[in-house]
């Protein structure tokens, strides 16, 4: 973490990356495979910040002004850790709030331009989208469960 002027303190692996507290806070480590990849995310984060959003997992620009550390063909980057909560699926104001920010993210994909995004990318495979995400199926579970679903509930299944 020299090329950040951070101390590790303590390091915790996750799926993709780590969670390292260092002593200027929690930082994320994400491991990148591909920089077109790395890009094309780093690019959406802008953008999401550019509309105002600051609970984005920035990435963190080096001492060299990289966001990025190359180490045997693989790309590291640092962000920031959020704070924050998940959203409580049962709770119509957090989910209203969540489908509200989800759109802004897909605006802000729409306005990264073409040539950062993958042109020979690898099409997402079923399992892929069978194993997604824990919150999503939490909150798909959730409105499975209601005998009498909500306006957003039904937007949010439907989607």
């Amino acid at each position: 973490m020299a090329a950040y002027r951070l101390k590790v303190l303590r390091v915790q692996p996750l799926e993709d990356g780590y969670l390292v507290e260092t002593n200027k806070g929690k930082k994320r480590v994400t491991v990148w495979n591909q920089s077109a990849q790395l890009k094309w995310s780093n690019a959406w984060r802008e953008q999401m910040t550019a509309l105002g959003h600051q609970a984005v997992e920035k990435f963190i620009p080096n001492m060299n002004k990289k966001k990025y550390i190359r180490y045997q063909g693989k790309y590291f980057v640092l962000s920031h850790v959020p704070e924050g909560r998940k959203p409580d699926v049962s709770n119509d104001w957090d989910l209203e709030t969540a489908g509200r920010v989800y759109a802004q993210y897909h605006h802000a994909v729409e306005q990264v331009e073409p040539k950062t995004t993958l042109v020979n990318h690898t099409p997402f495979s079923d399992d892929f989208f069978i194993q997604g995400s824990k919150w999503i199926k939490e909150g798909i579970q959730e409105i499975e469960q209601k005998e009498h679903p909500t306006l957003i509930d039904e937007l949010i299944y439907s989607n």
